[in-house]
């Protein structure tokens, strides 16, 4: 019998991460790459090389919505929340990847949550989804 796949809960691990990311965003431009970026994303222009072109239009869009006061801000956020749904993936690949190591569905949801929240918050995930 197929297992039903956890959709819910994978919205669950991604809402804790998002809340994780939006209580230590960053409140303006950080230093290195995430202030070229957050300009490049302002003005359509190209980064440097490789310049990621698709994070920069997908940023200039969201960057349109006034989630937030200040420009820098909404870039930080935007890229909180594709680091929490980049989490929730990670969770029904984790949850998936179990399903024979693991038969009991508690214990599996159980690691696969804790395996995505240890993700999110290391430090280099971390620090790339606040700022």
């Amino acid at each position: 019998m197929e297992a039903k796949t956890p959709y819910g809960w994978a919205a669950g691990a991604a809402a804790v991460v998002l809340a994780i990311y939006i209580a230590t965003l960053g409140p303006t431009a950080a230093f290195w790459d995430a202030a070229e970026y957050i300009a490049a994303a302002k003005v359509l222009g190209i980064a440097h090389p490789p310049g990621n072109p698709l994070f920069v239009l997908l940023a200039h869009v969201w960057g349109l919505i006034p989630l937030a006061e200040h420009y820098a801000v909404r870039i930080n956020l935007f890229a909180a929340v594709t680091s929490a749904l980049s989490a929730g993936l990670w969770f029904l690949i984790a949850e998936r990847w179990m399903r024979d190591l693991v038969t009991h569905r508690g214990a599996r949801l159980a690691a696969a949550f804790a395996g995505v929240l240890v993700g999110a918050t290391a430090w280099t995930v971390w620090n790339q989804s606040t700022v």
